[in-house]
């Protein structure tokens, strides 16, 4: 992580990322596994009636392909999600770790 601030080890910062962006992340990373695979269980579960093995095998593939979706647009995304070094007056509307010393 590049500064223009010169820090020592120790120092306390404060990072900030937006709250519409941990919003965002946090749905992806998430949400999007979860809703692949609780839609491919329903369409499973319609289609194929009482095989179990059937509804469970689309719903492990439903949570891989929403895993593999998650991977694809956090590496073609990532960059949106970059965590900031944060001055006092700029806190609004960002989420921060408090000044904790890391």
């Amino acid at each position: 992580m590049s500064c223009d601030t010169p820090l020592q080890r120790g120092d306390a910062v404060t990072l900030s990322l937006p709250a519409s962006r941990f919003l965002q992340g946090t749905a992806i990373v998430y949400g999007l596994p979860l809703g692949s695979a609780l839609v491919l269980g329903g369409l499973a579960d319609a289609w194929s009636g009482s095989a179990t093995w059937v509804v469970t095998l689309a719903f492990l593939l439903g949570l891989a392909l929403g895993a593999s979706g998650a991977g694809w647009y956090a590496r073609h995304r990532g960059s949106q999600f970059v965590l900031r070094l944060q001055d006092d007056a700029s806190s609004e509307g960002n989420l921060s770790t408090n000044g904790r010393s890391f």
